[in-house]
């Protein structure tokens, strides 16, 4: 009988007893798990959707700089004006979004520094705040740049852990060209689009500390500088295929790769940006986005490992875009953020 009431009590509890013992593992899973293991988390309240977010922190220079990958979820094109931060009473002391004006479906970078510096792998939590124009006279209202759009408020919660590796995300636009231009045009204002040239393509890359190296066949594998040369993103699966005609009618396409940098008042002196090529690369920076500056004299890098180490970034945000394109052959491509960035 009382075998027979042991039977009984395990087959009536043995279901709870396995919902017990799932999430016992669940719990100390997630209490003994490395940080990589535990997902950051990002919630948009309203506006653009946030896809990314993470938490650098930098013990010597005395800040942490919270990054976060965004796409424009709304109808219209949109401009950003500004962005901020909110984690446990403290307002974040510098921020910027990149680009400046961001197409429906576009990805664009945010970042934000805070003085505060969380320990290595503690649970930072907060929300973020983005103010910006609703253009909605559509691509029209380009000419001026979208000032005179409606004021708008975005906002989002974020949750992620403290680390002290840096991931560098950029805003990349894929662009096509008429079948006429084998080239992107050299512009002096990368925000904007040449006469026919057209968006076909948005998405985000995310890098490693301080830069990367993409590269077409046969380069993948090749070291450059302390970098292992990888294939181009899927964002631009045409153009590293070398899918190029060198002979008209063209199909050129070229990317803009967009993305923010924050530079502490200690690390002003010997923070730049250096740049490897042997294909056409454009650069320039700013630190409003309303004005830029070449990197590159007026004209493309097309130089073969061709080292561009003397552009120097000034204390607080930088921007900086990188316009690069193929000619018909297989190209190389890195980027390496030097410095006390």
């Amino acid at each position: 009988m009382r075998a027979q009431s042991s039977i009984e009590f395990l087959t009536t509890y043995s279901f709870l007893f396995l919902i017990i013992g799932v999430i016992l593992s669940f719990l100390f899973f997630f209490s003994t798990a490395p940080r990589s293991t535990i997902p950051s988390q990002c919630t948009s309240f309203s506006g653009p959707m946030c896809m990314s977010t993470s938490d650098y922190i930098n013990t010597s220079a005395g800040y942490s700089l919270l990054t976060f990958s965004l796409a424009n979820s709304e109808s219209v094109p949109i401009n950003i004006t500004s962005v901020s931060t909110l984690i446990n009473s403290a307002n974040s002391i510098a921020g910027g979004c990149t680009p400046k004006i961001v197409y429906p479906g576009g990805y664009f970078t945010c970042i934000a520094a805070m003085s505060r510096v969380p320990s290595v792998g503690s649970l930072v939590s907060g929300t973020y705040t983005i103010n910006a124009l609703a253009c909605n006279g559509g691509i029209n209202s380009f000419s001026n740049n979208c000032t005179g759009g409606a004021s708008v408020l975005y906002g989002g919660s974020f949750s992620t852990q403290a680390v002290n590796f840096k991931d560098l995300i950029f805003s990349v636009i894929a662009l096509q060209g008429p079948t006429t231009q084998q080239n992107y045009p050299y512009v002096s204002n990368p925000l904007s689009l040449p006469s026919g040239w057209t968006r076909v393509q948005n998405s985000a890359w995310t890098s490693g500390f301080k830069g990367y190296a993409f590269v077409t066949q046969p380069y993948v594998g090749g070291q450059y500088w302390q970098f292992i040369g990888a294939p181009f993103p899927a964002t631009l699966s045409s153009l590293s295929n070398n899918a190029i005609a060198g002979a008209p009618p063209y199909n050129s396409m070229a990317s803009l790769a967009y993305t923010a940098v924050y530079v502490p008042p200690s690390g002003s002196l010997g923070s730049s940006v250096a740049i490897w090529t042997n294909d056409h690369t454009g650069v320039y920076t700013s630190t409003d986005q309303r004005s830029w500056t070449s990197a590159t004299g007026g004209s493309y890098l097309y130089l073969n490992k061709f080292g561009y180490n003397s552009l120097t970034l000034g204390t607080g945000i930088n921007y900086v875009a990188i316009v690069w394109d193929n000619v018909g052959g297989g190209g190389v491509q890195i980027v390496n953020f030097t410095g006390s960035v």
